[in-house]
């Protein structure tokens, strides 16, 4: 019951950051963003870190973030515990999570950084903010022990500077 009521607040956090959001999505439109890679899916069994470490988890979140940018939503749909594969599909990640997330920041460009905190539960918890056209992304992806997304919330979009 607690991961629905979760489920129906980022649903419900992503709606609300938008409403009154005039910019239209051209349903004809690629499911990949046009900066991103086409190398093919980043897979779980791609890991080069050790599970516990916080290189693990941080990898995986990363993975996470760029498949669905890439358009990998079913890839990243398999990177969730089976809690979260019962409150979504790969179509609702597509259309309820990313495709919101890119009406609000814009085309995704890359990673600026992924920050860490574990939580008491023994959950690790990776706050991945991403760079768009229009305004930063970061989004709260939780980790069980075996590395899997047990939570994914949106924590907010920053302005992320210029380097350089």
């Amino acid at each position: 019951m607690k991961k629905i009521m979760i489920y129906f607040l980022v649903v419900f956090t992503l709606i609300f950051m938008i409403s009154g959001c005039t910019e239209k999505e051209d349903n004809n439109k690629k499911n990949k963003d046009e900066n991103a890679t086409t190398a093919g899916p980043i897979l779980l069994e791609d890991s080069t870190a050790e599970q516990g470490t916080w290189e693990f988890y941080n990898e995986r979140a990363e993975a996470f973030v760029k498949n669905m940018a890439n358009g990998y939503f079913d890839t990243a749909f398999d990177m969730m515990d089976e809690t979260m594969q019962g409150l979504m599909s790969a179509t609702s990640l597509q259309t309820d999570v990313w495709n919101v997330l890119r009406l609000q920041a814009g085309k995704y460009i890359d990673i600026h950084e992924i920050e860490n905190l574990l939580s008491s539960d023994g959950y690790y918890v990776c706050f991945v903010t991403s760079k768009h056209e229009n305004r930063g992304v970061t989004l709260r992806v939780v980790f069980s022990e075996n590395g899997l997304v047990s939570g994914l919330f949106v924590d907010g979009f920053p302005d992320i500077e210029e380097s350089g």
